[in-house]
């Protein structure tokens, strides 16, 4: 199964003992993100150091192995489409990502469910879908 990833997800990866990480190393599962999303994880770089308990070169080399990041400057037109349906312009992005895809998009940003132009799955939702114990 493929799915399209939000930076919070990329995060709770990042994080080797999260839910997250022990539903995609347990699953066979195809996951994409943004290269903007790496952005992001820079940002909040020392988070990410804190929360992962590694070293930030290697939580992005993690994230490398596990993730497929795919251009935004690939998704003109699906971007075009997803921009009336939400405000954020993050949120956009991944919309026209998991469109692109024809996939789920997997976040856990409740709000983005009141759109119905692609699937949203969050992570309780998959941990019930596809148990890891």
């Amino acid at each position: 199964m493929r799915f399209a990833l939000d930076a919070n997800i990329l995060f709770s990866l990042c994080n080797l003992s999260s839910s997250t990480s022990a539903i995609v190393n347990k699953h066979d599962l195809e996951l994409f993100s943004l290269d903007y999303a790496l952005l992001e994880l820079e940002k909040y770089k020392e988070d990410v150091i804190k929360k992962s308990g590694q070293s930030f070169s290697n939580a992005l080399q993690t994230l490398k192995q596990k993730v497929q990041f795919i251009s935004v400057r690939s998704l003109k037109q699906e971007i075009k489409e997803c921009k009336p349906i939400v405000q954020d312009q993050a949120d956009v992005v991944y919309l026209a990502l998991a469109k692109h895809l024809s996939a789920p998009l997997w976040s856990n940003d409740s709000h983005l469910k009141q759109q119905s132009l692609v699937p949203i799955l969050t992570t309780q939702e998959l941990l019930t879908l596809m148990p890891f114990d």
